[in-house]
């Protein structure tokens, strides 16, 4: 197994010291081992597995079981990867999770199933200890009803972190929600609009026939 790079121990420290953390390690610097990482001594703490569900594009969520595979010796079968059809996710998840979904498990599953309304309220009463958002810019709408989902799964977690090597695609507002999964409106506070009055500028102010307009960072 290759060693840690010195990033990558900076990193898992501050996962241990910290109840949130985002990772903003570029491609190929080993954020999903470094993930890995942070989670086994997490669950070393407490001397079990945790209920922790991990979101992530639907081309990567079987990468991640592998990558436990090779990084830890959490049971491959205590790892449970739910990208199908919508029904067959929620009879696997129940499954996995138990009747009374008291089980801890770890679940992988793309952001999709956020969308997915049976699935999205058994998450909810499953109420896991940990939440991972990998690709987290994809949740950097606030209207989107995907990243509402998150977000209020997010507010009932014990620990939740963000991965990405792009969080900031076309405005550094993009940051808001984001954070606001991250660490639940510590950061950058409960209200987008609040958080945009009060770090952006409208370019149009002084233009009362314009539409409002909040291109930069202050």
């Amino acid at each position: 197994m290759r060693p840690l790079w010195a990033h990558q121990v900076q990193a898992i420290k501050a996962g241990l010291a910290l109840r949130d953390l985002g990772l903003f390690f570029e491609m190929g610097t080993g954020k999903t081992r470094t993930m890995i990482e942070i989670l086994r001594r997490k669950y070393a703490e407490k001397g079990q597995l945790r209920k922790t569900l991990i979101l992530a594009p639907v081309i990567v969520c079987e990468n991640w079981k592998q990558e436990f595979k090779m990084y830890s010796k959490v049971p491959q079968g205590e790892i449970v990867v739910l990208t199908k059809s919508g029904s067959k996710r929620v009879s696997e998840f129940i499954t996995a999770a138990g009747e009374d979904l008291s089980k801890a498990k770890i679940i992988v599953t793309n952001y999709e199933s956020m969308q997915m309304e049976d699935l999205y309220k058994l998450f909810m009463l499953w109420n896991p200890d940990i939440m991972v958002c990998d690709e987290s810019q994809r949740l950097k709408n606030p209207d989107s009803k995907r990243a509402k989902a998150v977000m209020h799964l997010a507010d009932l977690t014990q620990h939740n972190y963000i991965l990405t090597g792009s969080p900031i695609l076309n405005s550094a507002m993009d940051a808001y929600m984001q954070f606001r999964v991250l660490d639940r409106g510590e950061t950058f506070g409960k209200n987008f609009f609040a958080f945009r009055n009060s770090y952006f500028s409208d370019a149009n102010a002084g233009f009362k026939s314009k539409q409002a307009y909040f291109p930069k960072w202050e």
